[in-house]
């Protein structure tokens, strides 16, 4: 242990083991820390070298002390006892904030008797705890129309316990920029997110000209493509990832692609792909990029057919790409937008979940799982937002303590911070709309703009601090509404404040048909079930 690092423990294994040798849990924790808290400096052959300008990576905080608990190791996790325990130790060590980037994978809220107390009581604490949302994107997204019922709700895809009513939860924007490893088509960089399972890094085919085939269909048969020694791009879909390159293998790749079937990043399971080809995934925009610039094939094919030789026609398009030696980077001139993969969704509850987005779509951090400590690699999850806003929670609270704000309010440091954070964030839009504020929270954090706030939020019904309406449940539908909140100057000068609002909720379709009413129309005489959803009103995020 050092300055840096002055504490660590794994509460699975029972013992000082903080490291990634020996369990198969890979390498997510050391990237999630590296977000929240890499060096500004590295060594070097002189001294000490910028750390963004070497390797291409600083934390949020990048001065802040890291406390190692590890709840995944040798014997599974994350159960609740050992991150529970983690958490309770971190508050009796002082932590400003705690980040948890994990969570159950069955949406909706959890609760737990022997650690309700603990829940409950965090609100009595200095500490922020910021929990990632979850990567299980919308209800919605599996309903058949893209729809959910007007009043529909315990159909939030947000787990615990980033449910729990105590935890900042964190939803995922994609980032502006990429930094990571690439590859070339022509003069065009592609930028690829990387998941090491039993396959080797893709930068171990850098620096040669390598043939690439491609089909905008989900790869799930090669049957008369010749893919010896070459590398195999295709669509995500309809079978999981590591099918995809499980049959690409086989049929002699020597690497793998796939691409997006729709906007932002994508980041892949591969715990069942059983060979070393490289695999890794491109965003849709450069997937058909290198559509347009490939050679289009067309041919003629004679399959078995179930014992019956039957012809096909099939389509594959060519080119050359090169992998990359070197790390790059590069900002895009778009805005930030949601990650489709960030949980959200309406909880029983009726509280909003998630609260607050950071950047967690294409984020570069390090590798721990590489020996040596001089390995990074690109992520993407909810899991890479939360440690941002642990990141910058720190950083608030720090802010607080050395101007003496912490003091003069008559708050606790984790109201303060929350408040801070949440009242400064910037709503996001998805082109002339906003996202649902189910679906970002507050919006997208920003550090700067919560340190040097000459004023801050508190909401009624809100004791911690939180910067948010929850309305609950209006049984007697009487369409009135009424919130109270307090502008608190955090200055010696009086302020004066021009106040202005914008109204956010959804677009609600009344009397919705399905595209089969009159298949069950004709089906009406019969004694059949109808569906449910017939001549409901839907809600269109």
């Amino acid at each position: 242990m050092n300055e840096k690092l002055p504490f660590g423990y794994n509460y699975v294994d029972h013992d000082l083991d903080i490291t990634h040798d020996h369990d198969d849990q890979g390498e997510h924790g050391s990237h999630v820390a590296g977000i929240a808290t890499a060096n500004r400096d590295i060594p070097s052959e002189d001294g000490y070298t910028d750390a963004l300008t070497a390797v291409h990576v600083q934390g949020v905080a990048p001065d802040a002390q890291l406390l190692t608990m590890k709840v995944f190791g040798k014997n599974g996790g994350a159960y609740d006892s050992d991150y529970m325990a983690a958490i309770e130790d971190a508050i009796l060590l002082g932590c400003d904030a705690v980040n948890l980037s994990l969570g159950s994978t069955s949406p909706g809220y959890a609760t737990n008797a022997v650690y309700q107390d603990l829940l409950d009581r965090l609100s009595e604490t200095d500490v922020v705890v910021s929990v990632a949302a979850g990567n299980a994107g919308s209800w919605a997204d599996g309903v058949w129309n893209g729809h959910l019922y007007s009043d529909a709700v315990s159909l939030d895809m947000v787990g615990s316990p980033g449910s729990c009513t105590n935890a900042l939860t964190v939803a995922s924007a994609d980032n502006v920029g990429y930094t990571g490893r690439y590859l070339t088509v022509q003069e065009r960089a592609i930028f690829y997110t990387e998941t090491i399972s039993r396959n080797k890094p893709l930068e171990t085919l850098a620096g040669q000209p390598l043939e690439y085939v491609l089909v905008e269909g989900v790869g799930d048969d090669w049957t008369g493509i010749d893919l010896t020694g070459k590398v195999a791009v295709c669509a995500r879909g309809t079978i999981n990832f590591s099918e995809k390159a499980n049959k690409a293998a086989e049929a002699g790749a020597v690497a793998v692609l796939i691409y997006n079937n729709v906007p932002g990043a994508l980041s892949m399971d591969l715990s069942e792909y059983w060979y070393e080809p490289p695999c890794v995934s491109l965003t849709q925009s450069d997937g058909q990029w290198m559509r347009d610039q490939g050679e289009l094939h067309t041919e003629t094919i004679e399959v078995d057919n179930w014992g019956e030789i039957v012809t096909r026609e099939i389509q594959y398009y060519t080119g050359e790409l090169t992998v990359a030696q070197n790390v790059s980077t590069v900002i895009y001139d778009e805005p930030y937008t949601m990650s489709d993969f960030s949980s959200w969704g309406v909880p029983g509850s009726l509280e909003l979940k998630p609260e607050i987005t950071a950047p967690g779509g294409n984020i570069y951090s390090v590798n721990g799982v590489i020996p040596g400590g001089e390995s990074y690699e690109t992520m993407s999850g909810t899991s890479m937002a939360a440690p941002q806003i642990a990141g910058m929670a720190a950083l608030v609270a720090q802010y607080l303590k050395e101007t003496g704000l912490a003091g003069q309010e008559d708050l606790s440091l984790r109201q303060l911070s929350q408040s801070l954070l949440m009242s400064t964030a910037q709503p996001l839009k998805d082109g002339e709309n906003y996202y649902p504020v189910i679906q970002q929270g507050a919006g997208l954090a920003n550090v700067g703009s919560a340190i040097s706030a000459s004023s801050y939020v508190l909401v009624d019904g809100q004791p911690d601090g939180k910067v948010k309406a929850e309305l609950g449940d209006d049984p007697d539908r009487t369409g009135a509404y009424q919130v109270s909140f307090t502008l608190n100057n955090l200055t010696k000068e009086s302020q004066n404040y021009l106040l202005s609002a914008e109204l956010f909720t959804q677009a609600v379709e009344e009397g919705y048909k399905t595209p089969n009413d009159e298949y069950w129309a004709e089906l009406s005489t019969l004694p059949v079930c109808r569906p449910m959803w017939l001549g409901a009103s839907m809600v269109r995020p």
